[in-house]
C-alpha cells in the first residue's frame, strides 16, 4: 500500500475538436502514427481514460518500453499530452496522458465545408454536454419526488425512462441544429 495517491488530479483539458483536412501535413503525420494497431489501441485507452504508462501497459499486455514509443508517436503528431503525474506502487513518479483535444476528425472536402463541420462539432458537442446535464437534473428531480410513492422497481423504471427521454432530446436538438446549420 502507497501512502502517495496513486493518481494526482489532471492539469489540462482536452481543447476543441480537432479537424484535419486530407491535405494537411497535420492529417498525414496523424495518419503515419495510426498504422501501427498498438498505437491506436494506446490512444483509444486514452481517450476512454487519462492514463499512465504503466496502466497502458496492463491494459493491452506489452512491455512498458513498447508503450513509451507509441505515446512518443502520438505525443509527437499532437494527438495526446502530458496531464498530471501519477505514482506507483513503490512511489515512482509517472507521468499521466491525456487526449489533446476533445476528438480529432479527418475530413475529406472543401476547406469551407471543414470550417463549418468544426464549428458544429464545437457546438454539438458543448450542446450534447449542457443536455446531459439537464436531462439528469430533470431524471434526479422526477425520481425524488416519486421516491415516497414508489418502490425500487418502479424507481429503475422511471430513471431509465427518463434517460431515454433525454437522450431522444438530445438526438432532435442535435439534428435541429444540423438542419438549420446548412
Amino acid at each position: 500500500m502507497s501512502l502517495l495517491p496513486l493518481r494526482g488530479e489532471t492539469q489540462s483539458t482536452p481543447n476543441e475538436p480537432r479537424v484535419l483536412g486530407l491535405d494537411n501535413e497535420a492529417a498525414e503525420e496523424a495518419f503515419e502514427t495510426l498504422t501501427a494497431s498498438t498505437t491506436r489501441k494506446v490512444l483509444s485507452i486514452i481517450y476512454e481514460q487519462p492514463s499512465t504508462p504503466t496502466e497502458i501497459r496492463d491494459e493491452i499486455d506489452t512491455s512498458l518500453q513498447n508503450v513509451h514509443y507509441h505515446l512518443g508517436k502520438l505525443e509527437d503528431a499532437g494527438l495526446i499530452e502530458p496531464s498530471g503525474v501519477g505514482y506507483s506502487e513503490k512511489g515512482t513518479e509517472m507521468t499521466v496522458y491525456a487526449p489533446a483535444n476533445e476528438a480529432v476528425v479527418l475530413f475529406a472536402g472543401r476547406k469551407s465545408d471543414r470550417l463549418r463541420l468544426r464549428d458544429f462539432l464545437r457546438r454539438a458537442l458543448g450542446a450534447v454536454v449542457v443536455l446531459a446535464g439537464v436531462s439528469t437534473l430533470f431524471s434526479f428531480l422526477f425520481t425524488v419526488n416519486k421516491m415516497g410513492a414508489s418502490t425500487a422497481q418502479l424507481f429503475v423504471a422511471d430513471s431509465v425512462l427518463m434517460f431515454l427521454v433525454g437522450g431522444l432530446f438530445s438526438i432532435f436538438v442535435i439534428g435541429v441544429l444540423w438542419y438549420f446549420d446548412q
